[in-house]
């Protein structure tokens, strides 16, 4: 599945945890984004994620 910058995923359909996609293709990998932790949290920073198991957050 295909992710747009600024879509809410989780990153495993059980996943309880609400992410934004803040990059798409991520060091050229189609298959890899940049995810940043929607809940305002100190110390959050956007990190690489594998799509294989991510879904769109349905709230």
């Amino acid at each position: 599945m295909r992710f747009e910058v600024g879509a809410r995923v989780r990153l495993h359909p059980n996943g309880a945890t609400v992410f934004k996609v803040f990059e798409v293709d991520y060091l050229g990998d189609p298959d890899r984004v940049l995810v940043e932790v929607v809940d305002d949290t100190p110390g959050t920073y956007p990190w690489p994620a594998s799509t294989a198991l991510m879904v769109t957050a349905d709230d």
